[in-house]
């Protein structure tokens, strides 16, 4: 899939985690269950180099929206947050995306 904005709420991925996490929760789902259904649904991305951390992130920031972030997602955001080849996948791009997707993980 890959991200194709800076910005995480414009890539599909994000898109598609928070339609069927809101989803899960508005069913009656709660907290942990919509988190480890939305976890099974995308585990296909939980080690791909490209969709990974967007997957880390994406969850983080949303759960993080609704105040309802968990530790674990946290951690795991962090750690992408923090990894330095991810801002240099932007940098390889260009040095104004590589600001710009360092701007909007600050």
């Amino acid at each position: 899939m890959g991200a194709w904005s800076i910005q995480l709420p414009e890539n599909d991925l994000y898109a598609d985690i928070n339609a069927i996490y809101t989803a899960l929760l508005r069913y009656g789902m709660n907290d942990q269950e919509a988190l480890q259904h939305t976890l099974n649904e995308f585990s296909a991305y939980k080690n791909d180099p490209e969709d990974g951390d967007l997957l880390w992130l994406s969850l983080a920031d949303i759960l993080w929206n609704l105040g309802r972030l968990d530790e674990s997602i946290k951690t795991n955001a962090l750690r992408v947050i923090f990894n330095p080849f991810e801002l240099a996948k932007w940098y390889g791009i260009s040095e104004e995306r590589g600001n710009e997707r360092k701007y909007s993980l600050n």
